[in-house]
């Protein structure tokens, strides 16, 4: 009986692991998707990070390189970014973070 229960839990986790590394795997599918949009539309390579609390989209951050953004105001920006990575998602984040990232000297 014992073995029995054991087998079952086992057999749970292992669904619930395979189903959260394919969502895991989806997440990372469509922030490639979405970089790939942003560079054809911005023409610069974007950082696209997301958390998820308890199965809830909660954040996504969009990290552009100041230097070559420089001639857009953050609402041009949003303007083009927030449509984009919107396309990818059935429904919007908690909160949508878009930042411009300086270098550090040296760099």
């Amino acid at each position: 009986m014992r073995l029995v229960r054991a087998s079952m839990l086992l057999s749970v986790l292992l669904l619930a692991g395979c189903e959260m590394a394919a969502e895991l795997s989806e997440m990372q599918n469509k922030m490639v998707r979405i970089n790939s949009d942003l560079k054809n539309e911005l023409g610069v390579e974007a950082q696209v990070g997301w958390n998820i609390h308890n199965g809830t989209l909660t954040q996504i951050t969009v990290l552009l390189p100041a230097d070559q953004v420089k001639d857009r105001s953050i609402q041009q920006l949003k303007e083009i970014t927030y449509p984009i990575v919107m396309r990818h998602f059935d429904s919007p984040p908690q909160v949508f973070q878009l930042a411009a990232v300086f270098q550090g000297p040296g760099e």
